[in-house]
């Protein structure tokens, strides 16, 4: 299930979204692998906002707390703002990160671009990517509260 929602995210068509075909960035979709484990973060224009856990499990439907959708459309600004460092929509493969690195999926139109960093590079306030990196680092912060918050409530 894990995997079909990873490959939904990477291969979902503008149209289903709601995003016109000459859209510029879109979503975003940023990978890390711990411990063996893939972690993938999904955020989108319309503050769609999920994590997927490989192992299982994640967080969906994100996007449905005000602070989350927020993050999401901040991690898809800041790409936006980024667009030169990511190049050309080119991707054909959808391969997991290496260990040690942080894969990013930028959703363009209908092409999809992918780069991966190592995550120690992308770290450095210097790195083009890095704004967008920490802007998923706070996304899923976000997300964690959210779900954190949801679970006090219930108890």
């Amino acid at each position: 299930m894990i995997r079909r929602l990873r490959e939904l995210a990477l291969t979902v068509s503008p149209a289903e979204v709601g995003v016109p075909e000459d859209a510029g960035i879109w979503a975003v979709v940023m990978e890390i692998e711990v411990s063996g484990e893939t972690a993938t973060l999904v955020g989108m224009a319309d503050g769609t906002a999920s994590l997927y856990i490989s192992s299982g499990g994640g967080i969906i439907g994100g996007g449905d707390h005000e602070v989350v959708r927020a993050a999401a459309q901040g991690l898809v600004s800041i790409a936006q703002r980024t667009d030169d460092a990511i190049g050309e929509p080119v991707a054909e493969d959808l391969p997991y990160p290496s260990p040690g690195s942080v894969r990013f999926y930028f959703r363009y139109g209908s092409g999809t671009t992918t780069l991966e960093v190592s995550e120690e590079d992308v770290a450095d306030p210097g790195h083009a990517l890095h704004d967008v990196f920490a802007s998923g680092h706070r996304l899923l912060e976000k997300l964690r509260l959210a779900v954190e918050a949801q679970r006090a409530d219930t108890s």
